[in-house]
């Protein structure tokens, strides 16, 4: 076939989908802020793991947080953040992540805060971006380019020593990034600031170090849902529960038994109680593979045994999620602010504050116990 020379042959080509990453649109989707915000946004996901390494361990946290004109660290004393995630993480082609799948009061949903860690310092810097991580004795350095020729992504990761041998420290390479943070000319670092008191006042049993000054823990044996707590099974839809289910199967634990996997669940660990579970949906001896025959979950199954499994156990009580705060006043306390709430919600049960006959006294005593309306029944 003779072809025109003033006709053009177009060529079909493959581009790498993991360059999406590294552009500006794509991580303030991936954020969930735009450029200005990522550093901020960025420390937030490394005090969230921080957070969630120090409870997985069980120690109330511990986080010291370092920022220079050049770099921000992020330490915990947590378990240490293992090689194989680090470098599972590097590809983009996939999504890490041990909270994905499953539904529960915790951080981290979204199993991407690695990726866009390693992203968005290239991408504000245009050609090239450096993290370092410390855990166990070892400095993993990831620095990322472009290779300009195959369009994408260049990361390379090298390892040497490091005296980090507990917890993780995370040190992101940022240029001027003061001017992120607050008011670079005075290095005022004022939006850093305003995050670490919201996170001590939402978790009362952290400890920071902010700039080489900690803060005093307020509450250190606080507790609240924990990653490592069991999930409620009725928190669960059926497409969440088919979900779950398919990535247990697709990561190799297929042969695991149905019961077994039940026990994973908060209020299900009895052996009568996962056997009466078995028997009504007819999976007894049944393994995980059993339930997608030719590769296809079967729903009406996976449906069945959610239901039984929400009718046979215990709802997780809300005092399990932990209490997030207290209002109070200056010379209030917990015994007096429930006292109070139980004098505005029942006319026979009052308070020690309210058997005074003197209104003004009562007055008083409201205005010293809490910030609550006046109560108006008695």
């Amino acid at each position: 076939m003779t072809v025109s020379s003033n006709t053009l042959n177009r060529q079909t080509f493959r581009m790498s989908r993991a360059l999406e990453y590294f552009t500006e649109k794509e991580l303030n989707q991936q954020i969930g802020a735009t450029r200005q915000d990522w550093p901020l946004t960025l420390l937030k996901e490394l005090i969230d793991n921080a957070l969630d390494a120090a409870e997985t361990a069980g120690r109330p946290p511990q986080i010291r947080i370092s920022v220079d004109d050049g770099w921000l660290e992020v330490q915990d004393n947590g378990l240490g953040l293992p090689e194989g995630t680090i470098r599972d993480s590097l590809d983009f082609s996939v999504r890490v992540s041990d909270k994905a799948h499953y539904v529960s009061p915790s951080r981290g949903q979204l199993g991407n805060a690695l990726k866009c860690l390693w992203a968005a310092p290239f991408v504000d810097d245009g050609s090239r971006g450096c993290v370092e991580i410390e855990t166990a004795g070892t400095r993993h350095q990831i620095v990322v380019t472009l290779d300009r020729i195959q369009q994408e992504p260049s990361i390379e990761l090298t390892e040497s020593a490091s005296a980090v041998q507990s917890g993780t420290l995370v040190r992101l390479h940022w240029k001027n990034l003061a001017s992120y943070l607050g008011d670079a000319e005075t290095f005022d670092l004022y939006r850093v600031r305003n995050l670490i008191e919201e996170y001590r006042l939402l978790n009362p049993h952290v400890t920071v170090e902010f700039q080489d000054q900690e803060t005093a823990t307020a509450d250190p044996a606080w507790r609240k849902w924990r990653p490592t707590d069991k999930t409620d099974p009725a928190w669960y839809s059926p497409d969440r529960f088919s979900n779950l289910i398919a990535a247990h199967i697709a990561a190799g634990n297929g042969d695991r038994s149905v019961r077994d996997f039940i026990a994973e669940f908060s209020g299900l660990t009895r052996t009568q109680t996962r056997s009466q579970i078995l028997e009504a949906t007819a999976l007894t001896g049944a393994k995980l593979s059993g339930m997608a025959p030719e590769n296809t979950l079967d729903q009406d199954a996976v449906s069945c045994l959610l239901a039984a499994m929400i009718e046979n156990s215990r709802r997780v009580k809300p005092k399990a999620l932990g209490i997030i705060a207290l209002i109070r006043g200056d010379r209030g306390s917990a015994t007096g602010h429930r006292k109070l709430a139980r004098c505005q919600t029942s006319k026979r049960r009052r308070c020690r504050i309210h058997r005074s006959s003197s209104r003004s006294r009562r007055s008083r005593a409201h205005r010293k116990c809490c910030r609550c309306p006046p109560c108006t029944r008695h």
